[in-house]
């Protein structure tokens, strides 16, 4: 199982392998968390795979308040579901919620003590200014 975004876009290449259902990438604001997550929505649409990008900038265009999450994606069961910016708003019920429902799972946070994920991968992101990668870290 992997979700992987490898090829050139915007003069950007991208060089992106999420081997793990529940994926996270941790980092320091302005490192490409959300230009990641954002393009790769834009792929998953263009291949109509059903993916769901969460953001607490995008809650009012998802029609949603932070308490509705958890319904929005249990009645959508979308493949995969993209957490942005989660240390704001992501919680353990809305983690179990999609955990049960999609294939994958990919988060962006700035620091990760505000919820208990297991089973997952931890990323991170060299970003220069024409290539995205990312790496596969091991957190003891």
């Amino acid at each position: 199982m992997s979700l992987t975004l490898n090829r050139e876009i915007g003069g950007v290449k991208f060089e992106v392998d999420f081997k793990d259902k529940v994926c996270v990438m941790m980092g320091f604001s302005g490192t490409g968390k959300t230009y990641l997550l954002r393009t790769l929505k834009s792929c998953l649409d263009a291949q109509e795979i059903s993916c769901l990008y969460i953001s607490p900038g995008n809650l009012s265009e998802l029609g949603v308040s932070v308490s509705d999450l958890k319904d929005l994606i249990q009645r959508n069961h979308p493949r995969v579901v993209l957490f942005d910016n989660a240390s704001l708003y992501l919680t353990d019920t809305l983690f179990q919620a999609a955990f049960m429902v999609c294939d994958y799972i990919v988060v962006g946070t700035n620091y990760l003590n505000h919820t208990k994920l297991k089973d997952c991968g931890y990323y991170a992101i060299d970003f220069t200014s024409d290539v995205l990668r990312v790496m596969r870290e091991s957190y003891a």
